[in-house]
């Protein structure tokens, strides 16, 4: 598993990484802004979604100083350090390549491009930049996860020679970007199975390490 390259005395000598968080639909909602708003170490300074007085609301609440409704404004603030792309997967590739424009690092939602092509562009602008990109593989972190990696790499539980995987999902209507091809990209593998890949391949490489 990664570890932060970045040491929490480096962290208290900088001040906190000023974020700013781009969408605010449901998975920015459930998920990023709880933690964010009340994350050690980071300020969130800035909030970007098309809806703007859903983003103004959001951002009232949670006292978020400026809201923006164009990426290209949020990252005109000077006091940005970083992002978080939480926009539909179609946008992620051209929000993340503005962004690295702008000399930020990025913490994008998975997928992080629709193509492999698009990965290769993200890679290259972000070597060229000389900014992190992190893609949301967020399983990779919960304890079960890494504490089953521990077992692996030590061989307590001998040679991993397959991995099976499956996602239950309730059943929900049918609407919204997610079942809209061209915006989603993949339809089931891309919003369930790439998490299980994920996962699988770094079992296999923690059950490899000697």
């Amino acid at each position: 598993m990664a570890e932060s390259p970045v040491s929490n005395k480096e962290l208290k000598a900088k001040g906190p990484v000023r974020l700013g968080l781009v969408g605010a639909g449901a998975i920015a909602q459930l998920a990023h802004l709880p933690v964010l708003s009340k994350l050690k170490g980071a300020e969130l300074v800035a909030l970007c979604d098309n809806d703007g007085p859903k983003a103004s609301a959001i951002a009232e609440r949670l006292k978020i100083p400026d809201v923006f409704t164009d990426i290209e404004d949020l990252l005109e603030l000077d006091q940005v350090d970083a992002v978080v792309i939480a926009t539909p997967n179609h946008l992620h590739e051209p929000h993340v390549l503005r962004a690295l424009k702008s000399k930020v690092d990025v913490l994008c939602e998975r997928p992080l491009s629709l193509t492999s092509r698009g990965v290769e562009r993200i890679l290259a602008a972000a070597k060229q930049a000389g900014k992190k990109v992190v893609v949301g593989n967020n399983h990779r972190f919960r304890s079960d996860v890494q504490q089953l990696y521990r077992f692996l790499q030590g061989g307590e539980l001998g040679r991993l020679i397959g991995v099976r995987a499956g996602q239950y999902q309730f059943a929900t209507t049918r609407t919204g970007w997610r079942f809209r091809r061209p915006e989603a990209g993949g339809g089931a593998f891309f919003e369930h199975g790439y998490p299980l890949v994920d996962l699988a391949l770094e079992a296999r490489a923690a059950s490899r390490t000697p």
